[in-house]
């Protein structure tokens, strides 16, 4: 009898919490894949999330340095979810999900992987203060970034 390798792909989701609907849709397609011609090409996918896959550590570093640490860089594709909240800034000066974008970017330039897909949701969001005006406006500058530096379709 001749044994089959089953290949996973490891899919992060890097979002902030506005998106928990795609982000479950994402897992949900995953598993659906998995599940469907998952069997026939040998491949499963195993979707990545900080919410369900990181323990929760006190470390004296912060929240984001214990999500690094605890997910790595070993996934092979990267999908990046925003809406109206881009998150707030660490001491590195970057948000939670920019930081997970810059990370991919970096690891894709230099080895070739991850796959890289960002995606916007396109539904309007009326901020309610100037917090949320702020969210808005960073998440516009780092889609300009994007397109600005033409880093893919």
């Amino acid at each position: 009898m001749e044994t089959k390798t089953i290949r996973t792909l490891r899919v992060l989701v890097s979002c902030p919490e506005d998106v928990n609907q795609e982000r479950t849709l994402v897992e949900e397609i995953c598993d659906q894949i998995t599940k469907t011609i998952g069997p026939s090409d040998n491949i499963e996918l195993k979707c990545i999330h900080w919410v369900k896959d990181v323990v929760p550590v006190i470390t004296g570093e912060g929240t984001q340095e214990v999500i690094n640490k605890q997910i790595g860089k070993n996934y092979d594709i990267y999908i990046g979810i925003m809406w109206a909240r881009f998150g707030d800034r660490q001491p590195n000066g970057l948000s939670p999900t920019e930081e997970e974008f810059e990370d991919a970017l970096k690891r894709r330039k230099d080895t070739g992987s991850p796959v890289i897909q960002f995606y916007f949701k396109n539904e309007t969001y009326l901020p309610k203060n100037d917090y949320e005006k702020q969210q808005i406006a960073e998440i516009e500058k780092f889609k300009k970034r994007i397109e600005d530096e033409d880093l893919g379709l």
